[in-house]
């Protein structure tokens, strides 16, 4: 929900951060019935290792952690 710019990267396990390789798009419709709104998004891990995504619109942001492996 809100208004401005989304901003999203992916940060490596190395500290490097890494721009999606797709999006973000805006999905204006879903069936994932949820509030706010959905984007979409595609990321290339370069590498194994723990991944934190980190999202940010309208002066909020979150973080999501995932585990590459090979």
């Amino acid at each position: 929900t809100g208004f401005g710019t989304f901003d999203v990267a992916a940060i490596g396990p190395d500290g490097a951060s890494v721009g999606p390789a797709w999006g973000p798009v805006f999905h204006p419709s879903s069936s994932w019935t949820r509030p706010g709104r959905e984007w979409g998004t595609t990321f290339v891990f370069t590498q194994p290792g723990c991944w934190r995504i980190r999202a940010r619109h309208d002066g909020v942001s979150g973080d999501v952690w995932l585990l590459v492996e090979s």
